[in-house]
C-alpha cells in the first residue's frame, strides 16, 4: 500500500527554547536506575485503586494501580523491587508511587502474551488489540483530547495521532530513536490501525524515515518550526481540531514501539530513550533509561530542570517525558527585571488560532467559561506552558488551566 504525499506544515510563530543538537554520533547511553515512581500528575483522570502497599515486594509486570472510574486501565511495574512510598494527594488522590529496585540483575520476566506475526496482526479484531493493550497496561499510552486524559477503553476517536517530531528543540531525536526500531514501530501501527476505523495521522519531523509498508489508511504530515510546532495539540489544530463532542487520541512514537514489541514478541517493553540538555550544546545526550527513572540518578545527581512544557515532576521522569534539562534555567533573551511583555509578543510566541493574553488573562481570574470560548479545550498544559516562562507575573498557567478543564470535566460529568 502507498501513503499520500506528505502535508508540510512550515510555522514561524512559537518559542525557540535554548537547547542543543543531538551529537554526530548514533550512540544511545545506557542508565540503570535503582527507583522509578509512577506519578499522579501525569494522569488527571485517574482515580486510583492501590494493589500494592509500602514494603512490598513486586516483580515485573505486577499491577499496581487500577482505576476505580474506568475499568480495565491498569498499571503495572517496570522493574523488579520493594514499593517504598506511596505518597497521597488531597481527597486521596495519587502524588505518587516510588518503587526501588533491590537486583538490578533480575533476568527478563518470561513474555506474557502469545507472540503475533505482522502478518497476523493485520487481522485481528479491534476488540482484540484494545484487550491486548488494556491486559497489558499500554493502553494508558493512549490519551484523549480535550483534556488531556487516559483514552475512554470504550470511545472511538474522530482521528489517531501519532507523534514522531523532535518537540523540545533537539534535532534529529526522533531519528535516533527510530534507528533499528522500524520493524516494531511498523508492527504498533498495524495494531493500531486495527484497534478503530479513525484515521492515524503520523506527524513527524523533517528528517525523520517513514517505515515502508504503513496501512494506506495512514495520512503523514511533517512539521517543523519553534517550539510547540511539535507538540500534538499543535498537530490537531492545524488537522483535524477538538471540541465539544469532537475528541481525537494520540501517542508518541516510542510507546508505538513498545505496542509494536508487545504484539510481536509478547513482552512489555518499558525502556524509553530520553535527551538530556546541558547549558551548552554540546552537552545534550542520549539516554535509554526506565519509565518513570529517577533523574537525579540518570543525571548523575546533576541539578535537574525541566523545559517549560515538562511541568514540576518532583525528581522522577514523567510517564510522557522524553526530555530533560540539567541545571536549567530561564533563557529567551529576557533580563530578570523585564515587564510583563506586551500581547504582541504574546501573540509572536502561538502558532495556534488563540489569543493567548486574553486566555491567560481568563485563566489568572479563574473565568472558566470565558477561557473554554478562547480555546482552552485544544490544550493541555505542555501548550501553553513557554507562555508563562514570557510572563514576568510567575504565574504557573499550565496549572491553571489544568483547573479549568478539571472544571470542565466536572461540571460536564465526564
Amino acid at each position: 500500500m502507498t501513503n499520500q504525499p506528505a502535508k508540510l506544515f512550515s510555522l514561524k510563530k512559537g518559542l525557540r527554547i535554548a537547547g542543543g543538537s543531538l551529537p554526530t554520533a548514533t550512540v544511545i547511553e545506557q542508565s540503570e536506575v535503582n527507583s522509578i515512581a509512577l506519578l499522579g500528575c501525569d494522569f488527571p483522570s485517574l482515580r486510583p485503586n492501590i494493589i500494592v502497599s509500602e514494603g512490598e515486594k513486586v516483580s515485573v509486570g505486577d499491577v499496581l494501580i487500577s482505576d476505580r472510574k474506568r475499568e480495565g486501565i491498569i498499571h503495572r511495574s517496570p522493574i523488579a523491587g520493594t514499593v517504598t512510598v506511596i505518597n497521597w494527594g488531597e481527597r486521596r488522590s495519587l502524588t505518587s508511587l516510588v518503587i526501588r529496585r533491590e537486583d538490578s540483575t533480575t533476568p527478563m520476566p518470561d513474555p506474557l502474551f502469545e507472540p503475533i506475526s505482522v502478518e497476523a496482526i493485520r487481522e485481528l479484531t479491534a476488540s482484540e488489540v484494545r484487550a491486548r493493550l488494556l491486559q497489558s497496561g499500554l493502553w494508558i499510552a493512549l490519551r484523549q483530547r480535550p483534556f488531556g486524559v487516559t483514552a475512554d477503553p470504550k470511545g472511538e476517536p474522530k482521528a489517531l495521532f501519532i507523534t514522531a517530531t523532535d518537540h523540545g528543540g533537539i534535532a534529529g531525536f526522533t531519528e535516533r530513536v527510530f534507528d533499528g526500531r522500524q520493524r516494531n514501530f511498523l508492527a504498533g501501527v498495524w495494531a493500531l490501525s486495527r484497534m478503530s476505523d479513525a484515521p492515524i495521522i503520523l506527524c513527524i519531523s523533517p528528517g525523520v524515515p517513514v517505515p515502508e509498508g504503513l496501512p494506506g489508511s495512514v495520512q503523514i504530515a511533517e512539521f517543523s518550526g519553534p517550539y510547540p510546532a511539535g507538540l500534538p495539540g499543535t498537530h490537531m489544530h492545524f488537522l483535524n481540531p477538538v471540541g465539544p463532542g469532537i475528541c481525537n487520541w494520540h501517542v508518541d512514537c516510542q510507546d508505538v514501539i513498545a505496542m509494536g514489541l508487545l504484539f510481536t514478541a509478547g513482552r512489555i517493553e518499558a525502556e524509553r530513550v530520553i535527551a538530556l540538555t546541558g547549558l551548552a550544546d554540546t552537552e545534550t545526550r542520549l539516554v535509554q533509561t526506565i519509565l518513570g527513572a529517577s533523574l537525579d540518578e540518570i543525571s548523575n545527581d546533576n541539578p535537574v530542570g525541566e523545559l517549560p512544557r515538562a511541568g514540576a515532576r518532583k525528581g522522577f521522569l514523567g510517564r510522557y517525558q522524553t526530555l530533560s534539562r540539567l541545571n536549567a534555567v530561564k533563557n529567551y533573551g529576557l533580563s530578570s527585571s523585564s515587564p510583563m511583555l506586551a500581547s504582541e509578543a504574546l501573540d509572536a510566541a502561538m502558532p495556534l488560532d488563540i489569543l493567548p493574553a486574553p486566555l491567560m488573562r481568563a485563566l489568572s481570574i479563574g473565568d472558566w467559561e470565558q477561557a473554554r470560548r478562547l480555546g482552552a479545550l485544544e490544550l493541555i498544559e505542555e501548550d501553553i506552558a513557554h507562555l508563562g516562562e514570557l510572563c514576568a507575573s510567575g504565574r504557573d498557567y499550565g496549572a491553571l488551566l489544568r483547573d479549568c478543564l478539571s472544571a470542565v470535566i466536572k461540571e460536564d460529568g465526564i
